[in-house]
């Protein structure tokens, strides 16, 4: 369990870090604030629909397959946001926070699922 959480920890702090550019990312593709909030929304609208399906998931599957499966999603979460720099196209922006939303929504249930499961039950909170 401290491996996942140190892994998801320098996760977090380097994800952290680019976070923070991708409001200005996304406004380089539009002419107004409204039009960015529609971009950035795409996520939380994903994981609107895309959590409960996932906690459904974690009910039947392994969460180690949960983690895999969501980090897995990275790569094109990355490749997303590349190709929309490149070209210019929002629609990559959309996809970009699409998948990552699925990636978050996996990994993080995954992780959950995991300490919930393996942490003796006096010790789960901590």
């Amino acid at each position: 369990m401290r491996i996942v959480a140190l892994a998801r920890a320098v996760r977090w702090a380097g994800w952290g870090f680019g976070e923070a550019l991708v409001p200005v990312f996304i406004f380089a593709f539009v002419a107004s604030y409204a039009e960015a909030g529609l971009l950035k929304s795409v996520f939380e609208i994903t994981l609107l629909f895309c959590l409960p399906l996932v906690g459904m998931l974690a009910d039947r599957t392994s969460a180690r397959v949960l983690i895999l499966a969501g980090l897995a999603v990275y790569p094109l979460v990355g490749l997303s946001y590349w190709l929309a720099g490149m070209t210019g196209f929002a629609l990559f922006i959309v996809a970009a926070r699409f998948t990552n939303a699925i990636g978050w929504a996996l990994e993080s249930t995954g992780v959950d699922t995991y300490y919930r499961r393996l942490a003796p039950g006096d010790r789960v909170a901590s």
